[in-house]
């Protein structure tokens, strides 16, 4: 049964609770008393044992007392123990001489919590004639009375609830997906506690039917804020979520009808809403700090369109560059800028809203992640020990292993992962080189070959940036020429290099379509940093999609 389950910390509905008032406050020693063998139990009255109340209350309990009789002990208990209970000793004169005790009704928000819906209760006394307020262990007491019970009414059914008066309203579509605050009206003043549920999975199918997890909540309705709430963790996007409330039963009570019962609602019976797709291409750009700022992280469809911030672009988080779609689609790894830690660039994790946490935040300056297939591990350029290493990592932070171990003085940079994840592609530039080159080893650094092959002559040419096509087939990298980068491609066993660009200022790492067909870069050429979208085979002229004054770099395209 796949089920997600969320227990409130401070759910009073499934604690028994036990209060005592006494006539004065000096504690029993079993003295000052008459014989208890002598005292007879209380005689119970009403109301008939085993009747079904028409109401959560007020409900009176009396019974008839043996004479001199100064305190009583009652009990009332919940089948099976499944929910609050009483159990409360009185010494007060006028309460003990009244032969009864009121059980109030639950006031949402208010008192003690006691009677749940459709339960059946028991109930009995016993009695004192101590002249001093005692405990419950002490000699005086009389036998327990009969037990008897009643049952509490069944929870009202759900009027026609207008749609209107939940949130999200009906067939919202969310801005984001971000968690949310679902708000349901309250059923009744005396129910406090339901069961809500959500899932994309409009039949909310459990065990081996189940196509979808379930969130299955018990929320305490007054305790909640909003009352009668409940925020729902991180949303899948582009989904349609379906939720479901009703009062909560216990004990022997059937379980109650669900809500929404209402004109308009999708069948079978439940609340929807839909969130949104997200962009698909992340990038960095300064755009916020009026061109001047360290650059933060933002995404865009491919067209260019729908440009949302997700970091702020100054301060502890503001971003370098790097960006990295892991492969559900769903967190982007990014080289964050640890100048405002007085520290290295470490990596950080965002989810797709814009929530951060820190995978490597350490001071060994770290940058440019990249996810391996299945989202496990994540590698990365790094300078710690003053060398420039390819480095891997688990995704929880463990097992930190250096895979290229370089002399000093050869920088290992840029990785990037093969789509089979049998490969790690990235730039290195050996000590006394005057060129660069795009090499490839296997994911535990053994087996490395180069892949451009660029001759150790001058004038100087680098090749750097590599990105591996979806298919795995091609490699498309960033080589400088006659001192201008532009953008190239080349087969993964180093054949049929091709350059797509001419004198663009390519500046960064491409970023290849899902389906192989467009590469997206940032260039220079017009003035500042832009991206743009090419046809992988070089064929078209580049189309601008940022088109901005402020500087666009470091396009990753998501793998949806």
């Amino acid at each position: 049964m796949r089920i997600k389950s969320i227990a409130l910390a401070a759910m009073l509905a499934v604690s028994t609770f036990a209060t005592f008032e006494r006539a004065d406050n000096t504690p029993g020693a079993g003295a000052n008393h008459a014989n208890a063998e002598s005292l007879a139990a209380p005689v119970l009255r009403g109301p008939p044992s085993g009747i079904r109340l028409q109401t959560m209350g007020p409900t009176t309990l009396y019974w008839s007392n043996p004479p001199g009789i100064t305190q009583y002990h009652i009990k009332v208990t919940p089948y099976n123990n499944d929910g609050p209970g009483i159990s409360l000793i009185i010494g007060d004169p006028v309460k003990v001489s009244s032969e009864s005790f009121v059980v109030e009704p639950p006031q949402f928000g208010k008192g003690m919590y006691v009677l749940l819906p459709d339960m059946t209760y028991t109930w009995q006394v016993r009695v004192s004639n101590a002249l001093v307020s005692v405990g419950e262990d002490d000699s005086s007491w009389s036998p327990w009375s009969e037990s008897w019970s009643f049952r509490t009414p069944e929870p009202p059914r759900w009027a026609t609830i207008v749609n209107e008066i939940v949130l999200p309203r009906q067939n919202a579509i969310l801005e984001s997906t971000a968690p949310v605050t679902l708000i349901w009206p309250s059923i009744g003043s005396n129910i406090f506690y339901y069961e809500v549920q959500v899932s994309t999975d409009p039949q909310f199918r459990a065990g081996t039917g189940a196509v979808a997890p379930i969130w299955s909540m018990l929320i305490h309705g007054a305790l909640t804020d909003p009352p009668n709430s409940w925020r729902t963790p991180p949303l899948e996007p582009n989904s349609v979520y379906y939720w479901r409330v009703r009062p909560r039963v216990q004990g022997d009570g059937a379980a109650a009808s669900w809500a929404p019962q209402c004109v308009g609602c999708f069948q079978p019976m439940a609340w929807r809403f839909f969130t949104p797709e997200l962009p698909e291409i992340a990038f960095v750009s300064n755009r916020e700090t009026a061109g001047i700022g360290v650059p933060g992280l933002y995404l865009m469809n491919s067209d260019g369109s729908s440009v949302v911030q997700r970091t702020i672009s100054y301060g502890e988080i503001g971003l370098g560059s790097s960006p990295a779609w892991s492969p559900e689609g769903r967190r982007i790894a990014v080289t964050v800028d640890g100048r405002f830690r007085e520290k290295g660039d470490w990596i950080g994790i965002y989810e797709a809203d814009g929530r951060l946490a820190g995978i490597a935040d350490t001071p060994g300056d770290d940058r440019s992640p990249t996810w391996s297939p299945d989202g496990g591990r994540i590698a990365f350029q790094s300078y710690r020990d003053m060398r420039g290493d390819i480095y891997v990592i688990n995704a929880d932070r463990t097992n930190l292993t250096n895979l290229t171990n370089n002399p000093k003085g050869t920088i290992a940079e840029s990785p990037d992962w093969s789509p089979d994840g049998r490969k790690i592609a990235f730039k290195l530039w050996c000590n006394g080189c005057f060129n660069s080159n795009v090499v490839v080893m296997n994911p535990d650094g053994t087996g490395l070959a180069n892949i451009t092959n660029i001759p150790n002559v001058r004038p100087a040419t680098y090749a750097t940036s590599p990105a591996w096509s979806p298919d795995g087939s091609k490699i498309a990298f960033v080589m400088n020429e006659a001192y201008v980068n532009d953008l190239y491609v080349v087969n993964t066993d180093g054949s049929n290099r091709k350059r797509l660009t001419f004198g663009l200022h390519v500046d960064g790492k491409p970023a290849w379509s899902p389906d192989g067909t467009k590469i997206a870069f940032s260039a220079g050429w017009e003035g500042n940093l832009e991206i743009y979208i090419l046809s992988a085979d070089g064929t078209g002229r580049p189309l601008n999609i940022t088109n901005n004054p402020a500087g666009d770099s470091s396009p990753s395209w998501a793998r949806r």
